[in-house]
């Protein structure tokens, strides 16, 4: 099945189909400071369903979690549940893949656990009615055009182009080794902590904005990623030591954040790349975008 099929199929169907928000209770997770139903689900069980990730915004998550003893990871990631809609015995996870990245490497243990909660469910029938709609060839063509069309997939690759066809969507280990990294996904994280746009809960915000930013600066997926000094950690040897805002891995990756000292996040921001980024976030051309803010005095060039 080709990516760009599943694409066309889309556009040439209407969306018809059954969402269960029904799951069996095991732990009590909180979302939004409400309590919901929720699952425990091992890190290799999950099937992704975006190709890449912005290894700077992964690194950073990563020492965060490495920084948290198991009680406090635990509590961590119960309000944080990752959301997953279930198909045939299967779990695509539609949000959190920086997060269950940097735990990957935070704990170099493919068995670790994530508390999940079903936010939807495609059943077989649900399948055969869209396969008939839209004429598809097969099982995963009906079903990836069902993810599509409700924005639980991503269809775009690490340099903005798409769609892609599923079957290449990576694991979570491969996500976290950097296989399939997006510096421009980083970089639109970095102008977000850095007051460039507002948080979204709009599906694939911050993708929007990478590819959005990757036309205004022009710039090689290489050249920017030297740039922003966005590099994989080694699940293996990644060891911070002493205490977590004075490690030098922590510097590199986090200081445009929001709990970095005002001093560094303003010198962050205003390094010659961050001020060019967060400048053509500001202008009019940016407006269509969630969370944009409008800057009479911004300037992209």
């Amino acid at each position: 099945m080709k990516g760009r099929r599943l694409f066309t199929a889309l556009l040439a169907a209407p969306m018809a189909f059954f969402i269960s928000q029904e799951a069996t209770a095991k732990d009590a997770c909180t979302l939004n400071d409400a309590e919901i139903s929720c699952f425990q689900i091992s890190l290799k069980d999950m099937h992704t369903t975006q190709y890449s990730v912005g290894m700077k915004s992964v690194n950073c998550k990563a020492i965060k979690l490495k920084d948290k003893s198991d009680k406090k990871l635990k509590s961590y990631l119960l309000s944080h549940p990752v959301p997953f809609v279930e198909h045939d015995g299967k779990y695509y996870f539609t949000d959190h893949h920086h997060m269950s990245s940097a735990l990957r490497i935070a704990t170099g243990n493919p068995e670790q656990k994530v508390f999940g909660t079903i936010i939807g469910k495609v059943s077989k029938e649900d399948v055969a009615k869209r396969k008939k709609q839209i004429n598809a060839k097969s099982d995963d063509e009906a079903f990836w055009n069902i993810m599509l069309g409700n924005t639980w997939f991503y269809p775009f690759g690490v340099d903005g182009g798409g769609p892609q066809d599923p079957y290449d969507l990576p694991s979570v280990a491969k996500l976290s080794k950097g296989k399939r990294d997006n510096p421009y996904r980083s970089l639109a994280w970095m102008v977000r902590e850095c007051g460039g746009y507002t948080k979204s809960p709009t599906p694939f915000t911050e993708f929007r904005w990478a590819y959005y930013l990757r036309g205004k600066l022009g710039m090689t997926n290489d050249r920017l990623r030297e740039t922003i000094q966005n590099k994989p950690l080694d699940p293996e040897t990644f060891k911070p030591e002493g205490k977590l805002k004075k490690d030098p891995l922590y510097q590199e990756n986090c200081m445009g954040t929001v709990d970095a000292k005002e001093s560094q996040k303003l010198s962050f921001c205003n390094t010659p790349i961050m001020t060019r980024a967060i400048g053509c976030a500001g202008i009019p051309d940016a407006q269509g975008l969630p969370g944009y803010i409008a800057n009479p005095d911004a300037i992209c060039r």
